[in-house]
């Protein structure tokens, strides 16, 4: 693993307290959670698909046929409606969690069904079984979390 994976990987970690704090913020001023959700994904997508697609035409890259894309299992469009819920819940809980506390526990579910989808090959990834020192790993993150909230 090089260097840099990592750094951008911390980097677009750095990301995610200040998008959950804003989105939370844009709840304050809208009035609701699923106002504050809906303008943030509609801004995201709309300037991501802007990039996106001036990325793709100047890049040249090719695009799926109609009947490759037909053919996709139905569970593979289900990313966006995880991603929603996943923002959703971030601004629900970022006033009441505090973002250290929020952070933590959304890595460990995370690390959680990681664990889970590494140890039966899910969904793409490759077959990890679930070790001693991995589930060590996830259990000190979770007592971590427990310290953070308690002290």
């Amino acid at each position: 693993m090089t260097l840099i994976y990592i750094l951008l990987a911390f980097l677009g970690g750095t990301f995610l307290p200040i998008q959950i704090g804003v989105n939370a913020q844009l709840r304050n001023l809208v009035g609701h959670s699923i106002s504050a959700m809906l303008i943030s994904i509609f801004v995201s997508l709309c300037t991501g698909a802007f990039v996106l697609f001036l990325y793709s035409i100047t890049s040249n890259l090719p695009w799926p046929s109609w009947g490759r894309l037909l053919q996709a299992p139905g569970w593979i469009w289900t990313g966006g409606i995880l991603g929603a819920f996943y923002v959703w819940f971030t601004i629900i809980l970022a006033p009441k969690l505090g973002a250290t506390v929020l952070l933590g526990l959304l890595v460990a579910g995370q690390l959680i069904a990681s664990l889970v989808i590494d140890h039966h090959g899910l969904i793409g990834f490759p077959h990890q079984p679930i070790t001693l020192w991995r589930a060590l790993g996830v259990a000190l993150l979770i007592l971590g979390v427990i310290l953070i909230r308690r002290f």
